[in-house]
């Protein structure tokens, strides 16, 4: 009587195909993940400027008009806060233009987002991110409000 072998495990076809589905797997949650660090960067880079912010606001109630730089508001250049993400922060007629560097994502490494105040009612002010030209953070890294 004849014995038939029978072989156990996997083709080579299938081991390939598997392979390949994790390599695509993979893949796809490098970028995901590489989208959120940015965005993550941006978000801080944005939450620094919140004080400043506050202070261009106050500047605007108490002389009626935006400050032209950093030192109307009686801060120095060493004052203003920076982080590892954030390579400089400047104000220039009212608007404030943050400029990533240092250890940011090489992705938005020199980008520039410029926040623009608004005059509302009763010297309120509302900001708003500048447009193409003057902001050079690629729109899909940007929050919500500054697409």
């Amino acid at each position: 009587m004849r014995t038939v072998n029978q072989q156990s495990g996997f083709t080579l076809i299938e081991l390939i195909i598997g392979i390949t589905i994790l390599l695509l797997l993979t893949v796809i949650v490098m970028n995901t993940f590489r989208t959120y660090v940015i965005r993550s960067q941006i978000m801080e880079g944005l939450e620094i400027t919140d004080n400043i912010k506050q202070l261009i606001n106050k500047h605007h109630k108490i002389h009626g008009d935006l400050p032209l730089s950093h030192e109307d508001l009686d801060l120095s250049v060493e004052t203003i806060m920076t982080s590892d993400n954030v390579k400089s922060i400047d104000i220039i007629d009212g608007s404030i233009i943050l400029t990533f560097g240092n250890q940011s994502n090489p992705t938005i490494s020199d980008a520039v987002i410029t926040l623009i105040p608004k005059i509302m009612p009763k010297k309120n002010l509302s900001w708003s991110c500048g447009n193409r030209l003057e902001t050079t953070v690629p729109q899909r890294y940007r929050p919500q409000y500054c697409r």
